[in-house]
């Protein structure tokens, strides 16, 4: 079973997205049973950055439950940056340990932790 979403209305070019609904129910189902452990959602980045609208229904929910989400996708420091990157998703040891940083600076001027 798959939801779309559609960005009609914007200025961008018209497309649409599905969504796998059973990977929607399974993140529910892992916020459910992490009952009284702090969440956060985390999208790290991606050599060509990534169209948040892929992240739309997980966005979502995050608002509905209060759950910090942290998009890292576009980031400028990565996006295009080859030397973070072995490939087109995913980071070498140079760009892990990068983003590590900048994820737990992000972290901690939010008081996330």
């Amino acid at each position: 079973d798959v939801n779309k979403i559609s960005n009609n209305g914007s200025s961008t070019p018209s497309y649409s997205y599905s969504y796998d609904t059973l990977k929607i129910s399974y993140i529910n189902k892992m916020i459910e049973e992490s009952a009284g452990s702090r969440l956060v959602f985390v999208v790290s980045p991606s050599l060509n950055g990534m169209d948040s609208i892929q992240f739309a229904p997980i966005k979502e929910i995050c608002k509905e439950k209060n759950i910090p989400f942290i998009n890292f996708s576009r980031h400028p420091k990565y996006v295009h940056q080859d030397v973070y990157f072995k490939d087109g998703s995913h980071m070498n040891a140079t760009g892990a340990n990068e983003f590590t940083k900048d994820l737990v600076k992000y972290l901690k001027k939010e008081g996330i932790v």
